[in-house]
Protein backbone atom coordinates (compact mmCIF):
# COMPACT_ATOMS: atom_id res chain seq x y z
CA UNK A 1 0.00 0.00 0.00
CA UNK A 2 1.41 3.44 -0.90
CA UNK A 3 2.35 5.80 1.88
CA UNK A 4 -0.20 8.45 2.77
CA UNK A 5 0.49 12.18 2.67
CA UNK A 6 -0.63 14.37 5.56
CA UNK A 7 -1.53 18.05 5.29
CA UNK A 8 -2.72 20.49 7.92
CA UNK A 9 -5.00 23.46 7.28
CA UNK A 10 -6.44 25.94 9.73
CA UNK A 11 -9.65 27.85 10.20
CA UNK A 12 -8.64 30.99 12.06
CA UNK A 13 -10.51 32.32 15.07
CA UNK A 14 -13.51 34.36 13.93
CA UNK A 15 -13.40 32.77 10.46
CA UNK A 16 -15.37 30.02 8.68
CA UNK A 17 -13.06 28.87 5.85
CA UNK A 18 -9.86 26.80 5.87
CA UNK A 19 -6.77 27.26 3.79
CA UNK A 20 -6.29 25.30 0.56
CA UNK A 21 -6.09 21.50 0.57
CA UNK A 22 -3.93 20.23 -2.32
CA UNK A 23 -5.53 17.10 -3.80
CA UNK A 24 -3.96 16.98 -7.28
CA UNK A 25 -2.23 13.63 -6.71
CA UNK A 26 -4.81 12.10 -4.36
CA UNK A 27 -6.84 8.96 -4.87
CA UNK A 28 -8.48 8.57 -1.46
CA UNK A 29 -8.87 11.34 1.09
CA UNK A 30 -9.86 11.51 4.75
CA UNK A 31 -10.40 14.55 6.93
CA UNK A 32 -9.90 14.63 10.69
CA UNK A 33 -11.80 17.46 12.33
CA UNK A 34 -10.79 18.57 15.85
CA UNK A 35 -13.24 19.77 18.46
CA UNK A 36 -15.01 22.73 16.88
CA UNK A 37 -17.90 25.03 17.67
CA UNK A 38 -21.08 23.33 16.43
CA UNK A 39 -21.32 23.96 12.70
CA UNK A 40 -22.20 22.48 9.34
CA UNK A 41 -19.00 21.32 7.60
CA UNK A 42 -19.02 21.80 3.82
CA UNK A 43 -16.36 20.57 1.37
CA UNK A 44 -15.69 22.96 -1.52
CA UNK A 45 -13.63 22.24 -4.64
CA UNK A 46 -11.79 24.36 -7.21
CA UNK A 47 -9.53 23.95 -10.25
CA UNK A 48 -7.13 26.58 -8.86
CA UNK A 49 -6.64 28.38 -5.54
CA UNK A 50 -8.59 31.59 -6.30
CA UNK A 51 -10.98 32.10 -3.39
CA UNK A 52 -13.95 33.09 -5.57
CA UNK A 53 -13.76 29.82 -7.55
CA UNK A 54 -14.53 27.43 -4.68
CA UNK A 55 -17.94 25.75 -4.95
CA UNK A 56 -19.63 23.09 -2.81
CA UNK A 57 -18.76 19.56 -3.96
CA UNK A 58 -21.89 17.54 -4.84
CA UNK A 59 -22.12 13.76 -4.28
CA UNK A 60 -21.70 11.72 -7.47
CA UNK A 61 -25.36 10.63 -7.25
CA UNK A 62 -26.35 14.35 -7.14
CA UNK A 63 -28.26 13.74 -3.90
CA UNK A 64 -26.68 16.63 -1.99
CA UNK A 65 -23.48 18.51 -1.35
CA UNK A 66 -20.78 17.21 0.98
CA UNK A 67 -21.99 18.68 4.24
CA UNK A 68 -22.18 17.27 7.74
CA UNK A 69 -23.52 18.72 10.96
CA UNK A 70 -20.63 18.59 13.43
CA UNK A 71 -21.68 19.14 17.03
CA UNK A 72 -19.27 20.53 19.60
CA UNK A 73 -16.81 17.71 19.12
CA UNK A 74 -14.59 16.07 16.56
CA UNK A 75 -15.15 13.84 13.52
CA UNK A 76 -13.42 11.71 10.90
CA UNK A 77 -14.86 12.26 7.41
CA UNK A 78 -14.30 10.44 4.10
CA UNK A 79 -14.01 13.11 1.38
CA UNK A 80 -12.69 10.90 -1.43
CA UNK A 81 -15.23 12.20 -3.97
CA UNK A 82 -13.70 15.67 -3.54
CA UNK A 83 -10.38 14.30 -4.86
CA UNK A 84 -11.55 14.88 -8.45
CA UNK A 85 -10.63 18.53 -7.84
CA UNK A 86 -6.97 19.55 -7.54
CA UNK A 87 -7.87 21.95 -4.70
CA UNK A 88 -10.39 21.87 -1.89
CA UNK A 89 -11.18 23.69 1.31
CA UNK A 90 -13.44 23.27 4.33
CA UNK A 91 -16.16 25.76 5.09
CA UNK A 92 -17.77 25.81 8.54
CA UNK A 93 -21.21 27.35 8.85
CA UNK A 94 -20.29 29.19 12.06
CA UNK A 95 -17.31 31.46 12.78
CA UNK A 96 -15.00 29.60 15.15
CA UNK A 97 -14.10 30.95 18.59
CA UNK A 98 -10.54 29.62 18.38
CA UNK A 99 -8.05 28.46 15.73
CA UNK A 100 -8.99 25.00 14.40
CA UNK A 101 -6.36 22.80 12.75
CA UNK A 102 -7.76 20.12 10.44
CA UNK A 103 -5.75 17.11 9.28
CA UNK A 104 -6.04 15.75 5.74
CA UNK A 105 -4.80 12.25 4.95
CA UNK A 106 -4.42 11.56 1.22
CA UNK A 107 -3.27 8.42 -0.54
CA UNK A 108 -1.57 9.04 -3.87
CA UNK A 109 -2.77 7.91 -7.27
CA UNK A 110 -0.80 4.89 -8.43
Amino acid sequence: MPESHIQYVTVNSGQTVSGNIALAAANRVGLLVPAIDSAELIIEGNFDTASAGYLPVIHMDASSSFNWPISAGSAAVNITEAAVFPNARVSLGVAQTDVRTLTIIAWPIR
